[in-house]
């Protein structure tokens, strides 16, 4: 079926970046920078079916938390960008290459590491194991010391990170 819209200039295909997209009623803009020549190229067109999948480079997904935990230098893109730099318990490395002793992650930002760390049953394991190496922190050392400054000003809205798939409802965190 593709292959016959193509024949018949019905689809067409670009390999490029894309750096600029708006929707109207009428249709889509897309900017982008073709990927031979580095032009950039407009397109209008009626549909655009991405092909790239979810962002995964933690330097370009727009997530105040996450944002500002790389500008704090206290995380780092795994070597492939695919996610977050992580230990083999999920304690994630930051900038300077020491491994964190109070910041965890699990689940698609590990796929860097782990690779197959999107299903439930993975992302579970990982949840069970991180569970029972803070608890056994915990019993061993107490309470690990709050942070005096926030790492992000969330207005009171926690906007979750996912790599793989977007979350379009915002939680909103209970006033106290």
């Amino acid at each position: 079926m593709l292959a016959s819209q193509m024949e018949a200039n019905q689809i067409e295909l670009h390999a490029g970046r894309i750096t600029g997209y708006g929707e109207d009623i009428d249709g889509v803009d897309v900017t982008y920078r073709e990927r031979k020549s580095g032009e950039l190229q407009r397109l209008r067109v009626d549909h655009v079916i991405n092909c790239t999948g979810p962002e995964a480079d933690c330097r370009r997904i727009e997530n105040a938390l996450l944002t500002n935990l790389v500008r704090q230098e206290m995380v780092r893109p795994d070597p492939l960008f695919l996610g977050l730099d992580t230990a083999q318990d999920g304690a994630v490395i930051n900038a300077r290459g020491e491994v964190s002793d109070f910041l965890y992650t699990l689940g698609p930002s590990r796929k860097g590491s782990l690779w197959e760390t999107t299903a439930v049953p993975e992302i579970r394991v990982q949840a069970s194991q991180t569970a029972t190496l803070l608890l056994a922190g915990y019993e061993r050392k107490g309470p690990t010391p709050v942070r005096s400054e926030p790492v992000a000003d969330l207005h009171r809205v926690v906007q979750p990170v996912f790599f793989g798939r977007e979350e379009k409802r915002p939680t909103t965190i209970p006033e106290a």
